[in-house]
């Protein structure tokens, strides 16, 4: 009897020892499994967030993916539309190619690059596919994006709002058809009827960090800074870069007086390392040069408001180092400057602020002609000069662009071009090549006239 209890007690351990080795092998098989589908995971999720327009955190997803191994076609494809959005167009090109080298379909490897044209403003190479894109392709909307966008690049804003009124009846809860009606009503400028476009804009989705961000700069344009906060805040949460929402917030907090927590959202967004800062501003819609500036010269305003006057003109003075066309920023520097004695440096640059202003005031008129005439070169020449010189160089090269657009041959804005690209050539090995294009331009266009 013993000897069987023994007996029956070694097969019960050897069937226990027996169940744990498959369930061993079961979890080995399983971690398996699923360690051989993760990058199909991070493809689907990023796929999510680039369909509700959250950028950074499908491009974070993307990444992942990519690091696992994942090359599919699928995957090229999508991450190519989300360089596009992104404005990176050197590396959605690249995906592209590697897309159609996988097995991709080149129309449609060629139709997004179209939208990459006409996102950037070369409206040429995408209007005349509008008709057959709107009926053809499986996302129109995304040919509606992509030209409404060019639309703004090259101030066509009748045009932008008629294709966004058209876009909305076949997408009516497309929340980017609010957003980008509220930057163009901004523009007018209405800050309430941008202001609710921007709302309707979170009401269909939550997670437009641009929209929210957008909103909280018009409710303090409206002296409204606590609802400004709040929608600062919500942007930093859902934007996957922070940044923005942060350092807006600690301009809120500033002006409210809560100067302590200004402080620690300025540390907070000084201390955060996921990405470019730039690619963050340019997603809500600030100009991208801005992005390098904005801490320092939120450090400088709280300095200021400190009455630590020597340490406003430090941050002022780093802020105009970097972005020395940023008439406000030396209108503030200048005031600074003037606190702490500074009277001979605080001159020159209210005089620099005093040129910039009577320029830009000359441009007003200009811009209201160009409502009514879109078409209008002079007015375009004259505001990319005016651009050029003392607001933002990228956006004159833009303006002084859209004269071409619609006259090839003004030698003038060619000229311009030719000397902006020489003279910075060191900043872009394609820029060379762009001066001596527009060289070319100058000599065929005086060839032709006898001269």
């Amino acid at each position: 009897m013993k000897e069987m209890r023994v007996s029956s007690n070694d097969r019960q351990h050897r069937n226990v020892r027996f169940r744990r080795f498959l369930w061993g092998i079961l979890f080995v098989a399983v971690g398996v499994v699923v360690w051989s589908l993760r990058s199909h995971f991070y493809v689907w999720r990023a796929e999510g967030f680039l369909r509700h327009g959250s950028l950074i955190p499908a491009l974070a997803y993307f990444q992942r993916a990519s690091d696992s191994g994942e090359r599919g076609v699928s995957f090229l494809m999508s991450r190519a539309r989300c360089y596009r959005k992104l404005s990176e167009f050197d590396l959605m090109t690249n995906d592209l190619r590697a897309a159609v080298a996988a097995g991709a379909s080149s129309s449609d490897a060629s139709i997004e690059m179209l939208m990459a044209d006409g996102q950037r403003g070369n409206l040429k190479t995408l209007e005349p596919e509008l008709t057959r894109l709107f009926t053809s392709y499986k996302d129109p909307d995304e040919v509606c994006e992509a030209f409404v966008l060019g639309c703004l690049t090259k101030y066509r804003l009748q045009d932008a709002l008629q294709l966004l009124s058209v876009w909305e009846k076949d997408y009516p809860n497309d929340d980017r058809v609010h957003f980008l009606r509220g930057r163009i009503v901004e523009h007018e400028p209405d800050f309430d009827a941008a202001l609710a476009e921007y709302e309707k804009a979170i009401t269909l989705n939550p997670v437009n960090a641009a929209a929210a961000y957008n909103a909280g700069r018009v409710l303090l344009t409206k002296k409204n800074t606590e609802d400004a906060l709040v929608y600062y805040l919500q942007s930093a949460e859902t934007l996957g870069d922070p940044r923005p929402g942060w350092i807006a917030a600690a301009g809120c907090c500033r002006v409210l007086g809560q100067l302590k927590k200004a402080h620690e959202y300025l540390t907070k967004a000084e201390s955060f390392s996921g990405g470019e800062i730039s690619r963050a501003f340019r997603l809500v819609g600030d100009p991208t040069e801005s992005a390098a500036v904005r801490i320092a010269a939120e450090r400088g305003e709280l300095a200021f408001a400190e009455e630590n006057f020597p340490r406003a003109v430090s941050e002022f003075q780093t802020a105009i180092d970097a972005s020395p066309s940023d008439w406000r920023m030396r209108y503030r520097l200048s005031q600074a400057q003037q606190k702490t004695g500074m009277n001979d440096e605080a001159r020159r640059n209210a005089e620099i602020v005093r040129t910039t202003r009577a320029a830009l005031d000359e441009c007003d008129p200009l811009i209201s002609l160009l409502k009514r005439e879109p078409q209008n070169v002079e007015a375009r020449y004259k505001i990319g000069m005016t651009f050029l010189l003392h607001v933002s160089q990228s956006q004159g090269v833009i303006w002084l662009n859209s004269v071409l657009d619609i006259q090839p041959d003004h030698a003038a804005a060619h000229k311009a071009l030719a000397v902006y690209f020489e003279e910075h050539q060191d900043e872009n090995p394609q820029f060379k090549s762009l001066a001596e294009t527009h060289r070319r331009a100058i000599k065929e266009t005086d060839d032709a006239a006898g001269r």
